[in-house]
């Protein structure tokens, strides 16, 4: 039987001096042995995106895949309604951190602009291989396309000593040409406008090979430091990295995993140097369009998953065939919106008789509320949001797309494709109180 609470609002309404109330007018109160926690999603903000593209001649495929997966993140960034300004600088010293200029067709919004921002307008996204659009075409359906496609296509004929730290710090203004750092962030003139002091910072490094500054002993710590000080003391947290790199494909889903977890647990960090040890990736498309090719190979990138996993960031394989899925991560990322929900009552949490959630003696709820609990959905934690792109509610499932639950930190985590729409909020429920109270849950 299911044990609810029922008090008549009669009996209440006499206590106010009511009288004449119908016998069946009753109140269903909430059950006090479940915790519904209302966890508020963010608004989208404002945002600064700094891309830094290795330009050598090994990146010419990398670059049309960019180009092609734009769409997803574009997306992402519209939809979510985000205050967005994209500049490109590459990994060639020579050009010293200087955001690249727009060189094509007039589109309203970017008269040869040193940066895509929202004035530039997109009717429709456009997907598939862009190369193959006329230009004309592309302007007049999506001209932020148009833009960022050239903007992050430099061409392959950049130095080949990929300085992609250094590249990242002269353009934000934090470093002297000595490698100081300065004390008061000071950017190239070309690049005026770009960096807003109320926006959030996401810099997204691209390359197929390992970050080049190793070979002066620069440790990646330093660079850490360095970039802290591109929003100013004490607004580190608005400072965001990403990184489209190599390392050994088998091993994609654990780094990310390893990535996220490396701040809060130490036993990933062996774990993790062990992914960085293995051997990198090979491109296989590039393979397939040229069996020949001496470029599709990529090294580990070691410093820049460092420097990202420092941060907390986002990892995209460069070897992958299809950018889409990363990038719409590193989309999400940028929209600054949460992945990570803490619930209200860690402590209290009813986890059955030995405590651990996800076991045979855990008090499961009825999750999808038709009045059973052996359900594949029925769990310790039931979870439901509005899914990014989405207005209707769902019911988020215990799967790698959906939530995962950390007991250390109380804390309801999406690392695969739901994430809760801007604005939104998840609503978790869970047990709490007695342990004893399981076995009689179970068989209600």
């Amino acid at each position: 039987m299911r044990i609810d609470i029922y008090v008549l609002t009669c009996t209440l309404a006499l206590f106010a001096g009511c009288s004449g109330c119908p016998d069946d007018d009753l109140v269903n109160l909430p059950d006090p042995s479940i915790q519904r926690d209302v966890l508020a999603q963010k608004k989208a903000a404002q945002i600064d995106i700094l891309w830094v593209v290795d330009n050598s001649e090994s990146m010419r495929n990398e670059q049309r895949k960019l180009s092609n997966a734009f769409t997803g993140f574009l997306n992402t960034l519209i939809e979510a309604d985000v205050d967005y300004q994209i500049g490109v600088v590459t990994t060639d010293a020579h050009e010293m951190g200087v955001l690249r200029a727009y060189n094509g067709p007039t589109v309203p919004g970017c008269d040869a602009c040193r940066f895509l921002s929202t004035e530039v307008p997109c009717a429709s996204a456009q997907t598939g291989d862009l190369d193959e659009i006329e230009e004309d075409e592309l302007a007049a359906l999506c001209a932020a396309q148009l833009v960022f496609k050239r903007l992050i296509q430099p061409g392959v004929t950049g130095f080949g000593f990929e300085e992609g730290f250094r590249q990242a710090a002269w353009a934000l203004g934090i470093i002297e040409d000595s490698l100081e750092p300065l004390v008061e962030p000071r950017l190239p003139e070309s690049n005026t406008g770009f960096l807003r002091p109320d926006a959030d910072l996401l810099v997204v490094f691209v390359s197929d090979e390992d970050e080049a500054d190793k070979r002066d002993g620069l440790p990646v710590a330093y660079f850490e430091r360095l970039f802290n000080q591109a929003k100013g003391q004490g607004d580190e947290r608005r400072l965001l990295f990403a990184s489209v790199i190599g390392w050994d494909p088998a091993a994609s889903i654990e780094l990310q995993d390893l990535c996220d977890d490396l701040n809060d647990d130490v036993s990933a960090q062996a774990a993790y140097e062990n992914l960085l040890s293995a051997p990198g990736c090979v491109d296989n498309e590039e393979l397939s369009r040229n069996p020949q090719s001496r470029t599709a190979a990529a090294e580990v990138g070691r410093r820049y998953i460092d420097l990202t996993c420092r941060f907390s960031g986002t990892l995209v394989n460069i070897c992958d065939a299809d950018y889409s899925t990363g990038l719409e991560r590193v989309g999400a990322t940028a929209s600054s919106l949460r992945r990570k929900f803490v619930v209200s009552r860690l402590a209290d949490m009813n986890f059955g008789d030995d405590g651990l959630p996800f076991t045979e003696d855990d008090c499961v709820l009825d999750c999808n509320e038709n009045g059973r609990f052996d359900d594949a959905v029925d769990e310790v934690i039931c979870v439901k949001g509005v899914p990014y792109g989405a207005e209707d509610t769902v019911l988020v499932p215990r799967s790698e797309d959906g939530y995962r639950f950390e007991p250390a930190t109380g804390s309801i985590v999406m690392d695969g494709a739901f994430l809760a729409a801007p604005g939104t909020s998840l609503e978790v429920a869970y047990r709490v109180g007695a342990v004893e109270s399981c076995a009689a849950k179970r068989e209600e």
